[in-house]
């Protein structure tokens, strides 16, 4: 027996087989009989072939359409498996002693995120452990394509200093001062700053016009020429700086395979593999798949080279909600065909979601083109779901306390989705103020450190401080917009003369600004007969009803928070202003303490939770101006579009129950499009706000 014989013959050992339908014989066979015993079915009771059978033993290029729940990533790692104990992606090599030895050939497979790269390749070695194999995962390249595209420039020799972060989103900075950019004339504020970090990024992913089209460009007045300024004055200020980020990779190997072609670049990007698997493929952005037809030049439809290998991605268009990044649903939709001669396959069935949680939400997603031929089914029946209407957030909240209650007496995981994190902040706030759950949060957007909920609740040192930020802030927000300059004087005077607004005397506060002066008599009058608490209760209600009683995103989030401050200082009796700002912080505390931990209960938004799965999912605040956001311009087909597929992610979650919570008479778009009625739930708490 030779040297290769003994090293590796790819069947898999120690165990016995028997299947009337595949040779065990074969390596392929045994492999395909192992996974279909393990549950993972290859064929039906009539010995016809499945969808995953089909998916995995498909050769040359392939694009695989897989919808939600319907396990493509173990998929991809049988194909994979597949590939390797058949010899497909095997070659052999000689050993300096003259040994040959066979090892897998020029692989790599990419997907979106570090740790889905990571667990990726981890799982591959856990299941050719499990069945025997010979454990090949460490031979494989594994990342995003961002991490491929460093390694590519660094085997060249090119040096790529990313920089952290932190001096990344400083340069940000500077380079939005120095083109002063501002929102409505005000000065930008912690989310504003990560919002044009997404309209930079935007900029960079795409080839087209479109780049100057993401939808929050409105919000800052950046026309086409002063988003060409701030991406250019950013891009000078890494360069002074000496760091690159990892767009600036893309960019540099974009320059030498098409702007200023170089054909020994060409040549070592096209040679670096010979297969290649691209997992969430509909993510891809237009500058990344212009390099990844690069690396596969040769597989593609205007390919003259004999080269053994191929192309194989797999994702599912449905799912494509990061265009705000920069990723283009085209790309996997109409342009990797365009290119590559390939084999389509499809994933159909969603094993997550039961029927009576995955039908209705079809007919809405189904509205959407690229959904048009794309079939949706669900693997088994049953499962729990409703939609439920409530007049204000706090019976919702209480509602959603009495399910999680349900569910955690059942046993039951549970997740509660939100669209953007000031709504995930609402829900998290209310779980800590009872002190009864043990839950986590997904990022510091659901903190009371966020710029928002930190507006909202430093409203209370309106009644302890002199002259400081947070009273001038409340008293800006209290008077007119015209009157900037005239708060900015008082708040100036205050500090010169160490009072407080109750010090200064009434006929000044009058004369220099009288809607505050109107409402200060009230609170004064207020405190005299009920106390500080009840004023500032009574001063979050006028901010609730005449402050931000807009239909902007910003001020539904702010009511929401508002009420959620009501709600804490109903249930915890507070004696002093004092005595709730220290609560405030030490909920603030707690709330950071929760960031990314592993707990049965988790509050996330959509994009975060994409890829995940509980037992029972809450849709928080399915409401009008939430799904679809308040900045969605509904006219605009492809925005509306992706609002759609973040609401069908949302809705594909639940293993067991699903469950939509929404303002009464204000449920959102995609409810109205689903398959359901909304209940209306009249609370038995006792009072409302």
């Amino acid at each position: 027996m030779s040297a290769l014989d003994r090293l590796e013959n790819y069947s898999a050992r120690n165990q016995r087989i028997e299947d009337e339908v595949f040779d065990v014989k074969t390596p392929e066979g045994a492999l395909l009989s192992l996974l279909h015993n393990r549950g993972y079915k290859m064929y039906d009771e009539d010995k016809n072939f499945t969808e995953l059978y089909n998916a995995i033993t498909t050769q040359g290029n392939q694009k695989v359409q897989a919808t939600a729940g319907s396990g493509k990533t173990t998929m991809l790692l049988f194909k994979i498996m597949r590939d390797i104990v058949t010899g497909d992606t095997m070659k052999i090599q000689t050993l300096p002693n003259g040994m040959q030895v066979r090892v897998v050939d020029k692989v790599f497979v990419g997907t979106f995120l570090r740790s889905g790269a990571d667990e990726l390749q981890q799982k591959l070695s856990q299941w050719q452990r499990e069945l025997g194999y010979t454990v090949t995962a460490s031979q494989i390249t594994f990342g995003t394509l961002h991490a491929e595209f460093k390694r590519c420039l660094n085997a060249m020799g090119v040096a790529t200093p990313i920089g952290s972060p932190k001096v990344l989103s400083g340069l940000v900075r500077k380079a939005v001062s120095a083109c002063n950019i501002k929102r409505d004339g005000d000065h930008l504020r912690n989310e504003d700053y990560k919002i044009i970090e997404s309209i930079i990024a935007y900029y960079r992913g795409r080839l087209d016009s479109k780049r100057y089209e993401h939808p929050s460009v409105r919000d800052y007045d950046l026309t086409p020429t002063i988003l060409d300024l701030l991406v250019n004055q950013y891009s000078s200020l890494k360069k002074t700086e000496g760091v690159m980020d990892f767009d600036d990779l893309q960019e540099l190997l974009y320059k030498y395979i098409y702007v200023t072609p170089n054909k020994a670049v060409q040549d070592f990007v096209a040679n670096r593999y010979n297969y290649m698997y691209l997992d969430e493929f509909q993510d891809t952005s237009q500058i990344q798949y212009a390099l990844v037809k690069a690396y596969m030049r040769d597989y593609s439809k205007e390919s003259t080279v004999q080269k053994r290998g191929k192309f194989v991605v797999v994702g599912d268009v449905e799912q494509c909600i990061y265009s705000f990044r920069g990723s283009d649903i085209e790309v996997m939709r109409t342009d990797f065909d365009r290119d590559f001669d390939s084999t389509h396959s499809s994933l159909s069935y969603n094993y997550r979601c039961p029927s009576n949680i995955l039908r209705p939400i079809i007919p809405s997603i189904d509205k959407n083109k690229e959904a048009e031929g794309i079939e949706i089914k669900p693997a088994r029946t049953g499962g729990t779901f409703g939609v439920y209407g409530f007049r204000t957030p706090t019976q919702m909240l209480e509602y959603l306390k009495k399910g999680i209650n349900e569910d955690i007496d059942g046993g039951k995981t549970i997740g509660v989705l939100c669209r953007t994190n000031y709504d995930g902040l609402i829900p998290a706030l209310a779980l800590e103020i009872s002190g009864r759950y043990n839950y986590s949060v997904t990022g510091e957007g659901m903190t009371l450190s966020s710029a928002l909920p930190k507006r909202i609740f430093r409203v209370a040192s309106l009644f302890t401080d002199r002259g400081t930020a947070g009273v001038r802030d409340t008293l800006t927000m209290l008077a007119p917009r015209y009157m900037v300059r005239e708060v900015n004087s008082l708040v100036d005077t205050m500090k010169q003369n160490h009072m407080r607004i109750w010090d200064v005397p009434m006929d000044d506060l009058k004369y220099s600004c009288e809607p505050i002066a109107n409402i200060v008599q009230t609170l004064k009058t207020l405190r005299s007969d009920n106390g500080d608490m009840e004023a500032l209760r009574c001063l979050y209600l006028y901010l609730l009803s005449s402050v931000f009683d807009g239909d902007s995103q910003y001020c539904e989030s702010a009511r929401a928070v508002i009420e959620v401050v009501i709600y804490l200082i109903k249930e915890r009796n507070f004696q002093s202003i004092g005595e709730f700002k220290e609560e405030v912080e030490l909920l603030d505390e707690k709330l950071h303490a929760r960031i990314g931990k592993n707990t049965d209960i988790i509050i996330s938004t959509v994009h975060e939770f994409k890829g995940k799965e509980r037992d029972s999912i809450y849709i928080w605040n399915d409401s009008d101006g939430v799904f679809p956001s308040s900045k969605t311009d509904i006219r605009n087909e492809d925005e509306l579009q992706e609002e759609r597929r973040v609401h069908y992610i949302a809705c594909t979650r639940a293993r067991e129950k699903s469950t939509i919570l929404c303002k009464g008479g204000s449920e959102g778009l995609f409810v109205t499009e689903m398959d359901t009625k909304v209940q209306a739930i009249t609370p038995e708490i006792g009072g409302t706000l």
